[in-house]
């Protein structure tokens, strides 16, 4: 009766020579895979050990991880020695995204209907905001490719990857935030709505409701609209 989250970022690295970018790929690639989901069965008494450990008072279970990796291709515009250190400017010309939602529900066996429809229901939030998302990261991307980013190493390589290093984590920070942690936010207004499914709200009034809250929420928030991924 209850969504648990996490968000996955890995950074992969293609550095290439000034003036060496090509022209016939295109700057901002995503791929988006199809959301998967996984149903598992468990007996309540004998539990699997590799399955999450469920809280007193939790009857199932439904974890979510949001998947993104970044490829990037970038050109070193500037550098600079200072004492043992190399500083650097770099500029990203090419990123490649891949982005992934897996959720895993848990069920005890032979799961009354509304339990697993209750969980199922986070499922289905988890997959609009992963659906959402898949602009964002497109936005993100952009941004990545708009200014210049400093790094320091020992070595010119070293800075670059530094810097690359600071691109990708503001990216990623972005990215989950409007899909994982969005996602946590919304399980939580569902379960507080459903009291975690022990209620009789339909489920699909249920999911549209949280919807709704989650915009009332932000309304009264200052307006976040632009990507920020300022170096």
């Amino acid at each position: 009766m209850m969504c648990r989250f996490s968000g996955l970022a890995i950074g992969l690295f293609s550095a290439i020579a000034i003036g060496a970018a090509t022209t016939s790929e295109s700057p901002i690639v995503i791929d988006h895979e199809p959301p998967v989901a996984t149903r598992i069965m468990f007996d309540r008494f004998h539990k699997n050990p590799n399955m999450p450990a469920t809280q007193p008072g939790e009857a199932a279970l439904t974890q979510s991880n949001f998947e993104c990796a970044v490829s990037i291709k970038y050109q070193v515009m500037s550098q600079h020695k200072t004492g043992d250190q190399w500083h650097v400017m770099v500029r990203i010309g090419q990123a490649h995204v891949h982005t992934a939602l897996v959720d895993t529900i848990y069920l005890p066996q032979m799961a009354p209907v509304e339990l697993r429809a209750h969980e199922e229901g986070h499922r289905v939030m988890n997959e609009r905001v992963y659906e959402e998302g898949e602009s964002i990261a497109q936005q993100a991307a952009g941004k990545l490719l708009d200014g210049e980013w400093p790094g320091e190493g020992k070595d010119v390589d070293a800075a670059g990857k530094a810097a690359t290093n600071r691109a990708i984590a503001k990216f990623s920070d972005v990215y989950l935030q409007h899909t994982s942690r969005r996602a946590s936010a919304l399980g939580d207004i569902y379960d507080k709505l459903t009291n975690h499914g022990r209620n009789s709200l339909i489920v699909a009034n249920a999911i549209k409701l949280s919807f709704e809250e989650e915009r009332k929420i932000a309304a009264t928030q200052p307006a976040t609209t632009q990507i920020d991924l300022r170096p």
